[in-house]
């Protein structure tokens, strides 16, 4: 049974102090301002970034880290945050674009979908989920009322009410010939296959799922494993996926892909420069070390592969 029992603010801050948090008399009212806006339970995913990953005992691995370091980390991953979701929606709206133009044009009518001899298996379950889930949705329901009712829907309605991972399931049901237009658009480095192109969708999913619900970006144990061109090992570290993103951008040869990198690592660097991180909390984040070398080099493999295409 659950006993924990209702603590005041100024009880939590007692509580801090005793997991080896500094806080000054000086900055309490800040602190205290802090966890009433922000909350105590989802600061507390933030403090242990800081804990001795040894012991099962929550405190810092080190003493007198001052509780401003937590703050600065919570502040830096919503940094971190506001750049992904931003990317990650317009990847979305990306492939849904180049789905529909694909789609449509290859067999020529926007209900394409209700034939089964142009899919791989059917996908009715699946446009009934997102039409149910979306009911209420202004462009299902103005369709509707300009059309018969019973009429079903084009497929950029369909696609455009939506969300990433419903959408994302439709290359599971339509043929190679389909999805050979994605993946082979990605074949400036190397041999890109179909399994290899889902595996990353649906790592863009999670990734999204986590950052929209404002659960902290760095931790990515969760997170599928993805195989990126010139690296042989499929990782999973936060580096991966901004690699990954990178990777999409640069598909459709969006001006901005380099400053956005450049500014995503510095975020990565900002967090990785506060003091009483814990290695591994270090190593999910990614950046530590001498990886970002390593990650520019490969950056500048891919830019010179694309570039020569």
């Amino acid at each position: 049974m659950y006993t924990k029992p209702v603590k005041t603010v100024a009880e939590l801050l007692e509580k801090l102090k005793e997991k080896w948090f500094v806080i000054t008399p000086r900055e309490e009212g800040l602190i205290k301002s802090f966890l009433e806006n922000t909350g105590y339970y989802h600061v507390s995913s933030y403090m242990k970034s800081f804990f001795n990953p040894d012991k099962k005992e929550d405190k810092v691995q080190k003493k007198d880290i001052p509780f401003r370091n937590v703050i600065n980390l919570y502040r830096q991953d919503r940094k971190l945050q506001s750049f992904l979701i931003w990317l990650l929606l317009h990847i979305e709206v990306f492939l849904k674009a180049k789905f529909i133009h694909i789609t449509c044009e290859k067999y020529w009518s926007p209900f394409w979908y209700l034939d089964q001899t142009n899919l791989f298996k059917s996908c009715d379950d699946l446009v009934n989920d997102i039409i149910l889930n979306n009911k209420k949705s202004h462009i299902l329901t103005n369709y509707k009322e300009k059309y018969w009712k019973n009429e079903p829907f084009p497929l950029w309605h369909i696609v455009e009410v939506a969300s990433f991972w419903p959408f994302s399931d439709f290359f599971v049901h339509t043929k190679q010939e389909i999805n050979t237009e994605f993946y082979k658009m990605f074949n400036f480095w190397g041999d890109i296959y179909y399994k290899q192109f889902l595996w990353w969708l649906h790592g863009l999913c999670r990734l999204r799922n986590r950052v929209a619900h404002s659960e902290i970006s760095r931790s990515m144990r969760l997170l599928p494993q993805i195989k990126l061109p010139y690296i042989k090992a499929s990782i999973n570290s936060l580096t991966a996926y901004i690699c990954l993103i990178y990777l999409f951008l640069k598909i459709e040869n969006q001006e901005f892909a380099d400053s956005f990198f450049h500014e995503l690592l510095i975020c990565l660097e900002d967090i990785a420069k506060i003091d009483g991180l814990t290695f591994p909390e270090k190593q999910r984040i990614g950046i530590n070390g001498k990886r970002k070398d390593t990650i520019l080099r490969w950056k500048k493999k891919i830019d010179t592969d694309k570039n020569h295409k």
